[in-house]
């Protein structure tokens, strides 16, 4: 069964990936016959946020590039404890909210921003303006515009990339850190096995194939099992048409596969090795024990991280990728008990 499912997996990714070529083609030769002018920057209408489940954050905003960003941000300004969540692909700050009512309410300051391209922030119209160095000035800019200090930085998925990716510009805000299904590219996938590895294969090929006319509710119910539709299509809501999708659509696809791919991510990464192995203060490595992709990497974190060392790594049980979403609840707890350890 083992073998059917490596064959099944490899022709899918050669199906995915000949159908992207394809599409890439043809909607390369349509933009030159229909000349269809976007402008550099859209914004999704809040209609599409109403009465989301779950989530009735007040919305804040920053302009950070000519883009305006939101996060939410709540719990007491003057807390003594400060935590930032940061989201990957293709979710954004709904993904956190079953750990942000927790926190707060212990008095803490959470911060959930919504990287460019997704949620509530603006969107790029043109691919060529979705870019890793944008992203690390922008957890920069919120860091500095907000004057965070002492931060418990959560990460997760791209989250970890591009959090981890910009310690070199934050470091000394940082506090803790709290690692969740992540890795940074390409050290950690050293720890992943082959099937981990063709998983995230298969994802990418997908999204090569969608392109931006990835159906994210239906890809987010795939990946957490059971859930709701109504919740599916919150995650969905940032993207009203193919047009606001340009950030799902292109942060698959600068995830390297090798060290000569991606270079700016590379970079960022070999940077944030080096900062995570001299890194002493607290850092919890909390990863699900179902997640089909990078379930490994949380062995590469704990060897490397001193401060990992000091800190009991924990296993969320019974969660997939998205543990946020399978056990919100749970991880705001073990935050928590690191804040009062």
């Amino acid at each position: 069964m083992a073998i059917v499912g490596f064959v099944r997996k490899i022709v899918l990714i050669g199906i995915f990936n000949a159908v992207g070529v394809w599409r890439y083609a043809f909607e390369a030769v349509w933009k030159r016959v229909y000349r269809r002018q976007l402008p550099v920057s859209l914004r999704t209408p809040e209609t599409c946020f109403a009465s989301l489940p779950g989530y009735a954050f007040e919305p804040h905003y920053i302009e950070i590039e000519g883009f305006r960003v939101h996060y939410v941000d709540e719990g007491p300004r003057d807390a003594r404890e400060t935590i930032v969540c940061l989201h990957g692909e293709p979710t954004w700050s709904y993904l956190y909210r079953k750990i942000i009512s927790p926190l707060a309410s212990h008095g803490h300051r959470v911060i959930a921003p919504d990287f460019i391209g997704f949620g509530k922030s603006d969107k790029p119209s043109d691919p060529a303006f979705f870019t890793h160095e944008l992203h690390l000035r922008t957890v920069r800019e919120i860091f500095e515009a907000l004057d965070l200090q002492n931060v418990t930085l959560v990460v997760q998925d791209w989250g970890g990339i591009t959090g981890l990716g910009a310690l070199e510009l934050i470091e000394d805000r940082i506090g803790r850190l709290v690692i969740l299904n992540t890795t940074i590219a390409p050290f950690g996938g050293r720890f992943l096995t082959r099937n981990q590895k063709l998983n995230f294969i298969l994802w990418r090929s997908l999204t090569f194939c969608f392109g931006q006319w990835l159906p994210i509710d239906y890809i987010m119910k795939q990946a957490i099992r059971g859930l709701p539709s109504s919740i599916a299509a919150a995650y969905s809501a940032p993207f009203p048409n193919k047009d606001f999708k340009v950030g799902p659509a292109k942060w698959p696809l600068m995830v390297p596969l090798y060290r000569g791919m991606s270079p700016s991510v590379v970079a960022s990464s070999k940077s944030a090795r080096g900062i995570l192995q001299q890194w002493k203060k607290p850092a919890l490595v909390m990863f699900s024990d179902k997640d089909p992709i990078l379930a490994g990497a949380a062995a590469f974190f704990k060897k490397i991280i001193p401060g990992a060392q000091n800190v009991p790594s924990v296993v969320i049980k019974g969660a997939g990728h998205f543990l946020q979403e399978d056990k919100g609840e749970e991880i705001a707890q073990q935050i928590q008990d690191l804040l009062t350890q």
